[in-house]
C-alpha cells in the first residue's frame, strides 16, 4: 500500500469513529456575494488582481428592497483590501445593516485593526478568515510586509469577538506548498470550530494565470494529515478550487481523507460517498454559513424511550407517545438547584428528574426512530455546554433526513437567532425552562440574569408564536399567585406554559424539599389550562393574604374541568410524558392519557382539599 493510500485509510478510519455518516454537499445560491470596495483592491494580488470582486454585487448600489437580493438567506460581506491588508468597513456599516433582516453574514475582513473589530460583532455571523503560513508567501502573494505572527494575532483577535472559519488555500504561492502545515500548527494551538480547505485556481490576468495547481496528490495528502491532526474537527473543502479533471480526481480523495463537507462536489465523489454509506445533506449557502454540524455518536435515551424503541424489554403502565433523547455534552454549565445534571449535583449522570437515561450508538437510535410508528414526537433534552447548538442542529438535520415526526427541542439559547436557526431546521417547538415562578425564587434557585431570560422568553413568543414553551415548576417556595401571573405572561406574548411538579432527586441541593401538595398543583394545572383556552385570566381569580388561588372567576369551573383534560400532561402536542414526576402506584400529578371519569371527578375534588382542611 503507497504511503498515500495508508494515509487516507487512517484518515477514513478517524472520521468513521469521530463523525456521523453524514457528507454536507454545499451549493451556495442561497449566499449573494457583496463588495464593500467594488471592483477596487489596492493589492493587487498574485492570485487574484481584482478578479474575483467583478461579478459581486457593490454595496453603493444595493438598498434593502433590491431585486437581486430577493431569495437570499445569506449575505458574504468581502471587498477589495487597503495597503495594509485590510478591507475597508466603517463607511459601509449602515448600508450592510439595512441589508442584515433576515439574512446571516459572512464577513471577510482581512488582516482587522483593533478598533475596527467591535463595529462588525453584532453583524457578523461569522468570519472568513485568510490564514498564512509563511512570511515568503505573505510578500509574494499580496505584497505585504506582514508576517504569519501578524495573522495569528489578528486570528486569535477575531476569535474573541465573533465566531470564525479559517481558510487555507493550498498551493497559494504559484502553486507550490509553503507554510500550509505551519498554518495548521497554529490552528492546533489556537483552536477552531471548522476549517476550510481551498486550492490556488490559476486566473486570467493574474500574476500566476501560467502556473499549475499543486498536484491531486498532495492536496489529498494534505487533506488527510488534517483529518489526523483533527479527529474532532469539521473540515471542509470550500468552493475556490480548480474544476474540470482536477476536481473529478481530488473531491473522491477528499471524501476518502475524511472531509466533512463539500462545495458544488463532481458527482464522481457524490457516487463515492454513497458507495461508503455516507448519507448526503444539501444546503444552498456559503460553507462557512452551512456549519458543518454534528451530533454526538452516542446519545441518552428515557428508559421509556429505551423500550418503545425495541432496545430494551420492560413492564410499562403508560407508554410515552414522544421520544424523549438528552444531549449532555461534557456537563451542564448551569447550576440549578434542583437538577441531576447540575454543576454541582452529586446525582447519577445518566438521570434527569427521577429518570435513567441509558446511552446508544447514535446511528441505532436513529434507525429506530425513523421505524417508530407508534410516537407522535421526538424531544431533545439538552444541558448547556459549548457545542449544544451544533449538535442539535446536526441531530435535527439527521433526523429529518429519516423521519416525518415533528421536533421538539428543549433548550437554554444564548440568543434568539438560536431559536431562529433551530425553526429553520426543522424543529417544530422550542422548550425554554424559566422553571421558577418568580425573581426571587429564580436567584434562589438558578441564579441571576432573571430580567435577560425574562426578556428572551417575552422576544421569542412574540417572534415564534405558537412554536415557545415554557417550562415551570410547581413546588419551588412561589405563590400560586406569582407562577398564574407569570403564566398569564407566557400566553399574552404568545407562548405556552409546560407545568411540571417539583420532584426531589437524590444528589442535589433540593433533594430534601418534598414535592408540592397536590392540591395546590391541581389548582396551578386549572389556571392553566383556563388561560390557554381564554376561560379565564390571572387578574380574574381571588387569592388570599398568602397568595394562594380561593377563586377562578368562573361558577361554571366543574362544568369546565368535568373531562380531566386538564389534570393531563401539559407540554408540546403529542407529548404525554410518563411517570417524569411520578413513580408508578403513588400521586399522579399529570396522567398520560385521558382520565377515566372517577379519576376526574376526583381531581376536581382534590383541588380545593388542602385549603378546605384548613377552614
Amino acid at each position: 500500500m503507497s504511503g498515500l493510500e495508508n494515509l487516507l485509510e487512517q484518515a477514513w478510519q478517524v472520521r468513521q469513529e469521530r463523525f456521523p455518516p453524514v457528507l454536507g454537499l454545499d451549493s451556495p445560491q442561497g449566499t449573494r456575494s457583496i463588495s464593500l470596495t467594488g471592483d477596487r483592491c489596492a493589492l493587487h494580488c498574485a492570485h487574484c488582481n481584482g478578479h474575483y470582486l467583478q461579478p459581486m454585487l457593490n454595496i453603493a448600489e444595493l438598498g434593502p428592497e433590491e431585486p437581486r437580493l430577493r431569495g437570499a438567506h445569506s449575505l458574504l460581506i468581502s471587498g477589495g483590501c487597503d495597503a495594509q491588508g485590510r478591507v475597508p468597513l466603517r463607511p459601509h456599516l449602515e448600508r450592510v445593516r439595512a441589508l442584515r433582516p433576515g439574512r446571516r453574514l459572512n464577513w471577510h475582513v482581512g488582516l482587522i485593526d483593533e478598533q475596527d473589530l467591535p463595529a462588525i460583532v453584532d453583524l457578523a455571523d461569522v468570519v472568513s478568515f485568510d490564514l498564512v503560513g509563511d512570511d515568503d508567501t505573505i510578500r509574494e502573494v499580496y505584497g505585504l510586509g506582514h508576517t504569519v505572527e501578524d495573522y495569528r494575532a489578528t486570528y486569535r483577535r477575531l476569535r474573541a469577538h465573533v465566531p470564525v472559519i479559517p481558510h487555507i488555500t493550498i498551493g497559494l504561492r504559484g502553486g507550490q506548498l509553503s507554510g500550509e502545515t505551519t498554518a495548521l500548527r497554529i490552528l492546533q494551538e489556537e483552536g477552531a470550530e471548522a476549517i476550510v480547505f481551498l486550492v490556488l485556481i490559476p486566473t486570467p490576468n493574474t500574476r500566476y494565470a501560467n502556473c499549475q495547481p499543486p498536484l491531486v496528490e498532495e492536496v489529498a495528502r494534505l487533506l488527510a494529515q488534517a483529518r489526523l491532526d483533527f479527529p474532532d474537527t469539521p473540515l471542509l473543502l470550500g468552493c475556490m478550487r480548480p474544476a474540470g479533471r482536477f476536481r473529478r480526481r481530488l473531491d473522491p480523495l477528499a471524501v476518502r481523507a475524511g472531509i466533512n463537507r463539500i462545495v458544488k462536489p463532481d458527482p464522481a465523489a457524490i457516487e463515492l460517498a454513497q458507495s461508503l454509506g455516507l448519507r448526503l445533506e444539501h444546503t444552498s449557502e456559503c460553507c462557512a454559513l452551512a456549519r458543518p454540524y454534528t451530533y454526538p455518536r452516542r446519545l441518552r435515551l428515557s428508559a421509556g424511550t429505551e423500550t418503545v424503541l425495541g432496545l430494551r424489554q420492560r413492564p410499562m403502565d403508560a407508554a410515552p407517545t414522544t421520544a424523549y433523547l438528552m444531549l449532555e455534552g461534557d456537563g451542564c454549565a448551569m447550576d440549578c438547584a434542583f437538577c441531576a445534571q447540575a454543576r454541582h449535583s452529586h446525582s447519577r449522570s445518566d438521570a434527569l428528574s427521577r429518570i435513567i437515561w441509558p446511552e446508544y450508538d447514535s446511528t441505532e437510535v436513529l434507525d429506530r426512530l425513523a421505524q417508530a410508528d407508534s410516537l407522535q414526537r421526538i424531544c431533545f433534552q439538552v444541558t448547556v455546554h459549548e457545542k449544544a447548538l451544533e449538535e442539535v442542529m446536526g441531530l435535527a438535520r439527521a433526523l429529518r433526513q429519516r423521519s416525518d415526526l415533528p421536533i421538539s427541542v428543549a433548550i437554554r439559547p444564548a440568543h434568539i437567532e438560536d431559536l431562529a436557526q433551530l425553526l429553520g431546521a426543522g424543529v417544530d417547538q422550542v422548550g425554554l425552562g424559566l422553571d421558577a415562578a418568580c425573581e426571587r425564587v429564580y436567584r434562589q434557585i438558578k441564579g441571576p440574569q432573571w430580567s435577560r431570560i425574562m426578556a428572551l422568553i417575552e422576544g421569542a413568543c412574540r417572534r415564534f408564536p405558537g412554536h415557545i414553551r415554557v417550562h415551570l415548576i410547581v413546588g419551588l417556595d412561589e405563590t400560586e399567585r406569582e407562577l398564574c401571573e407569570t403564566m398569564q405572561k407566557i400566553y399574552d406574548w404568545g407562548g405556552a406554559v409546560g407545568l411540571f411538579a417539583f420532584t426531589p432527586v437524590r444528589g442535589t441541593r433540593l433533594q430534601d424539599r418534598p414535592q408540592p401538595p397536590l392540591d395546590v398543583y391541581r389548582r396551578m394545572q386549572t389556571a392553566r389550562y383556563l388561560m390557554q383556552h381564554k376561560l379565564a385570566r390571572s387578574e380574574g381569580f381571588r387569592y388570599d393574604r398568602q397568595g394562594r388561588l380561593l377563586d377562578l372567576g368562573r361558577p361554571d369551573w366543574a362544568t369546565l374541568l368535568a373531562d380531566g383534560e386538564a389534570f393531563r400532561t401539559s407540554g408540546c402536542p403529542g407529548c404525554n410524558r410518563p411517570f417524569y414526576n411520578e413513580r408508578p402506584g403513588g400521586t399522579m400529578y399529570n396522567y398520560p392519557r385521558p382520565l377515566r371519569g372517577q379519576e376526574a371527578a376526583q381531581a376536581l375534588q382534590d383541588m380545593w382539599a388542602g385549603l378546605k382542611e384548613e377552614c
